[in-house]
């Protein structure tokens, strides 16, 4: 066994022993409320993983292991002469929590170089699709056919306790790390040149032999390829691509497996493609001008034509930053060193002394900065790597770095099958219903009857969530029958008494909410205590409360207080 797999074996039970002590002493204590607003939104922003490889801070951005992105490309190992780290050295750090010295880069090196040989059939596999085809498709596809060489679904065939599976989940890993460069290169040449593998240079690292093997062997897209990889390693737990290789680990489904499925969600528009959209927003804003070089001028009319169209200016804001991305900062910083003078690199300078002056006018961006993706694709096509679709993958050959070395500790840790409980809008209606000034009638007993009737239907939906329906149902169909025999006749007796000039009316709505109570309560002597049931119950009295309560109740009320004191 390598040195830095001793190193991991010996982090694992004293990490446990800290999990333990959580759980065991400090186990109820409340971490996260949710709002209904975060449910639907999809629960952004809920504390509710874990994950130790890297957390994004509002203001310094990301950081691994604790590290800020700047510290880090001053603290990890490069090549002789070079400026970027090592993104073999973030890997270390990633998966140890250490910062790796030279030794420990030479031990990763050697780890993915003894599985970097990808079989041929995977190479038969891509070939035997068609070259139009997305390439995270054949990226997926190509992950997935690698299935077969698993030792992680081969020792848990064998029999392998479950906390000894890190061992071959960290095998599968290092295989796919290793194997990433050569699949995500041939990808690029079958889709996009020759068709012609190019073999791997074994003199150069993991980022400059993607570089090499798509056809580019330049140092200075050795170092932008080093840099870009670095950049977008690990994002925290929540994003999709981490969640879903966790979702998928924990299912223990082996690295292939969840890694596949990490991609297939990076692929989606709203994750992984961003940097395409920009470059895409700015050709056209170029178009649009006649192109060349839009002035400021220029660039704040058509921010706010844009703007204007309901759309967003891609690349600008964060769901979780709050400043400017460190990790734009970094490409911007690379640009200004090796190409200050290129033409979308200055769009993208104006862009980024525009932009957040007319978001905050504009005043609905929480974060007028921008985000790495406002100029990771610029870069890209500087050193012309130029064909959108591609950056997707490149993205995807990154990420692996943190989500497969979190894979690892999740294995390591014996996480958990993740089964959160799902609800339905009834249940968080029924949540949402509370009595408030605005429903009182100002008669004591009528608003105690619609306060009584808020909380019989409050613990119908509640029930419905325990199993516990039925029983609660003949509650309420109880309540409702003495609600219709006592309270609505309550009502007619005041309305009669001051000669309510609506009370036809008000006895028609009346009428109709009764019929409604018996057609319910025959379809549940019939059927019992169904979902739609619950369902109708809680609309009926909900649309009682909107339409009825609210309104008709109200104008009543008003009535009485002009004629009389009503108690």
């Amino acid at each position: 066994m390598s040195t830095f797999k001793e190193r991991l074996g010996r982090l694992v039970d004293p990490m446990k022993n800290r999990i333990d002590h959580l759980i065991k002493n400090y186990g109820d204590v409340k971490v996260s409320d949710i709002t209904i607003s975060q449910i639907y939104g999809g629960t952004r922003g809920v504390k509710s993983l874990i994950c130790e490889t890297s957390m994004l801070d509002p203001d310094e951005g990301i950081r691994y292991r604790g590290y800020s992105l700047p510290e880090l490309i001053e603290l990890l190992p490069k090549v002789e002469g070079g400026k970027q780290p090592l993104p073999e050295g973030l890997f270390y750090l990633l998966i140890t929590g250490n910062l790796p010295k030279d030794n420990d880069i030479d031990d990763i090196r050697n780890e993915f170089k003894q599985r970097s040989t990808v079989p041929n059939y995977v190479f038969n596999t891509l070939d035997s699709l068609p070259k139009d085809l997305s390439p995270m498709t054949q990226l997926s596809m190509g992950i997935l056919s690698l299935q077969g060489t698993s030792e992680f679904s081969k020792q848990f065939r064998m029999g392998r306790a479950t906390k000894d599976m890190w061992e071959p989940a960290l095998e599968d890993s290092l295989s796919i790390i290793a194997k990433l460069p050569t699949i995500a290169a041939y990808i690029y040449r079958r889709t996009y040149k020759d068709g012609i593998r190019i073999e791997a240079d074994p003199n150069l690292d993991w980022a400059a032999n993607l570089a090499h093997m798509m056809g580019i062997d330049d140092n200075e897209v050795y170092e932008i390829l080093r840099l870009f990889l670095f950049l977008h390693a690990d994002h925290e737990g929540g994003n999709v691509t981490a969640h879903t290789v966790q979702l998928v680990g924990s299912t223990l489904s082996d690295p292939f497996y969840a890694f596949s499925a990490g991609m297939n969600g990076l692929a989606g528009p709203l994750h992984g493609m961003a940097n395409q959209q920009v470059l895409q927003w700015i050709s056209k804003m170029r178009e649009h001008f006649g192109g060349g070089i839009p002035d400021k001028k220029q660039i704040e009319e058509y921010i706010w034509k844009t703007l204007n169209a309901g759309r967003l200016i891609p690349g600008f804001g964060h769901a979780v930053l709050r400043k400017t991305d460190p990790r734009y900062t970094a490409l911007r910083e690379f640009a200004l060193e090796n190409f200050p003078e290129d033409e979308l690199f200055q769009i993208v300078s104006s862009l980024y002394e525009v932009v957040p002056d007319v978001l905050r006018i504009h005043g609905k961006a929480k974060n007028p900065w921008p985000n790495v993706d406002a100029h990771s694709g610029s870069i890209l096509y500087h050193y012309n790597i130029r064909e959108f679709d591609f950056y997707t993958v490149l993205f995807g050959v990154s990420r692996a770095l943190g989500v497969l070395s979190w894979y690892v500790w999740a294995r390591l840790l014996g996480a958990t099958l993740e089964r959160p409980k799902s609800i339905t809008t009834e249940y968080l209606e029924g949540l949402a219903l509370k009595w408030d000034d605005s429903m009182s009638v100002g008669i004591f007993e009528i608003d105690n009857d619609h306060k009584a009737m808020l909380e019989q239907l409050k613990s119908l939906i509640d029930a419905y969530h325990t199993g516990k329906t039925d029983h609660y149902i003949i509650d309420l169909f109880g309540f409702l029958g003495r609600y219709v025999e006592k309270h609505l006749a309550l009502e007619e007796h005041y309305m009669e008494k001051y000669d309510y000039p609506n009370l036809a009316e008000h006895r028609r709505q009346h009428e109709e909410f009764k019929e409604s109570c018996k057609l319910l309560k025959e379809e549940f002597q019939t059927k019992g205590g169904t979902t739609r049931l619950v369902i109708l119950i809680k609309q009926m009295l909900v649309d009682h409360f909107t339409e009825h309560v609210r309104t008709v109740d109200k104008e009543m009320a008003e009535f009485f207080k002009s004629v009389s004191h009503v108690g």
